[in-house]
């Protein structure tokens, strides 16, 4: 026997707060007056629910009609749901206070197979509410039951009794195939688990939205915290900061180094290990070095601030802006004194921290990289970081040289207690030398247009990249996709 329980949210939720930003623009269209009904589609544990209960709360009242779980279930997996509850902004309409001379399970069942007696308990419930979403969670445990005429008959019977209240429904199935309810429906959407390096992806496809244009037709999203939360194409994070402010560091730890940011902190279990390289492959659908820079940048910026230095070996035309955005949030003097930037071409300006590198020979060039860091720590004595781009130092040395001279750093850093950081691009020559010598092995993709990141060498879960400019300088923030 399946349960079924109703419940009403009133139409104000104010101590609820619905989505924000992407996640709210995006799902924004269901909303709009063209679309009085959609439906939601997903395998079980696709985030259905979640979902629903998102545009629930940014609906701001609603129906729930729950044909598969309990209350307690629901209360505890939905915390969307568990706040309304504790805020007394749902209310038991169940079938046994609808109708209590008759046993809660034994009328579900009869209910689902009378289209009548359905209608009547759904309109009783739409009366409770003004101009509520409802959500049919799952409404295959309802169609199911019944035949096709039967079944298109109670769906538009629901749609008329939404529209003539001005209500909107959602229909949750678990059922891959086009049914009746695709066809009659405004909106479709279809929730999906995917895998992607070895790790799961929730992928969310616009099939239809009527009054509206399907800009990007998919999505990934995560449920983390319980939450749906849309993640944005990686064109969208690349937001200049309105007011440049004076940087505030992260402090290192004993064993550990501050990455600047907390979020990256954590991917690394407490910050960057001291004596140790860590690889950046930026994968097959990420080959832009514009997803790297910002990580740099913020690392830099931390490890001068906290007293240390910085020597960045960069992709080519990106010295410029790495050279900006620190003198924009740190003083003059600490990045002209310890911050450094080489190439094989002639610097832009010879008065910056700027330096070229001997073309004709990664020995030289390598000795005059060991040789500034030496100079520039000198003041100090506090560590540096080294940023490398091996591709460049590929593109300029042979394939042994070049792994010649990224075996040297790392046999600088090994007995030190600095910190390398180097980056190869998808299908470099290199990569297979490198991750070899690399303590960590990270890996930047795009997936949908977002970017994303895990750990390959230690093996970790999947996260989505973004920079929050919000404190008036760039900050990494990473969202677990789960």
């Amino acid at each position: 026997m399946q349960s079924t329980s109703l419940r009403t949210a009133s139409s104000t939720l104010e101590e609820v707060k619905p989505a924000s930003g992407y996640t709210a623009d995006l799902l924004a269209p269901l909303l709009k007056r063209e679309v009085g009904s959609i439906l939601i589609k997903g395998e079980p544990g696709a985030g259905k629910t979640t979902l629903a209960l998102e545009l629930l709360s940014m609906h701001g009242s609603g129906v729930y009609i729950s044909t598969r779980v309990s209350l307690e279930q629901l209360i505890s997996h939905q915390k969307e749901l568990s706040r309304l509850l504790k805020e007394g902004k749902i209310i038991d309409v169940s079938a046994d206070k609808l109708h209590p001379k008759k046993d809660n399970s034994q009328f579900l069942d009869s209910r689902f197979a009378d289209p009548k007696e359905f209608l009547k308990v759904l309109l009783d419930a739409i009366l409770k509410v003004q101009e509520p979403l409802i959500v049919l969670d799952s409404w295959d445990s309802i169609a199911n039951l019944t035949e096709r005429v039967e079944r298109l008959k109670i769906e538009q019977g629901i749609n008329f009794i939404a529209a003539g209240h001005k209500a909107k429904v959602i229909f949750l199935s678990e059922d891959p195939n086009m049914t009746t309810t695709d066809y009659l429906v405004d909106a479709v959407v279809t929730m999906r688990n995917e895998r992607f390096d070895g790790n799961r992806v929730r992928t969310i496809e616009w099939n239809k939205l009527r009054g509206s244009a399907i800009s990007l037709s998919t999505n990934i999203y995560t449920l983390a915290d319980g939450r749906f939360t849309a993640i944005p194409p990686s064109d969208i994070l690349r937001l200049p900061p309105t007011a440049a402010k004076p940087y505030s560091p992260l402090p290192h730890q004993e064993t550990q180094y501050s990455t600047g940011s907390a979020d990256l902190d954590n991917f690394f279990e407490g910050g960057l290990p001291k004596s140790r390289h860590i690889m950046f492959e930026l994968g097959r659908y990420s080959s832009s070095f514009e997803c790297f820079t910002p990580i740099t940048s913020t690392v830099s910026m931390n490890f001068i601030a906290n007293g240390g230095s910085a020597i960045l070996v960069p992709s080519s035309g990106s010295a410029g802006t790495q050279l900006k955005a620190l003198n924009s949030h740190l003083p003059s003097k600490d990045v002209r004194e310890r911050f450094r930037v080489g190439s094989f071409g002639k610097p832009v300006d010879s008065g910056s921290c700027q330096f070229e590198m001997d073309p004709c020979s990664w020995e030289s060039s390598c000795d005059m990289i060991l040789d500034i860091s030496q100079s520039i720590r000198a003041s100090s004595g506090n560590p540096c970081m080294y940023a490398i781009s091996a591709d460049v130092v590929n593109h300029v040395f042979d394939h042994s040289d070049a792994a010649r001279f990224m075996q040297r750093i790392v046999h600088k850093i090994r007995h030190s207690e600095d910190v390398l950081l180097s980056v190869v691009t998808f299908g470099s020559s290199l990569t297979n030398e490198l991750g070899g010598m690399a303590d960590i092995y990270v890996r930047f993709e795009q997936v949908e247009g977002a970017l994303v990141i895990h750990s390959v060498k230690p093996r970790s879960q999947l996260y989505s990249v973004s920079n929050d400019f919000s404190k008036g300088y760039l900050e990494t923030r990473l969202t677990s996709l789960v």
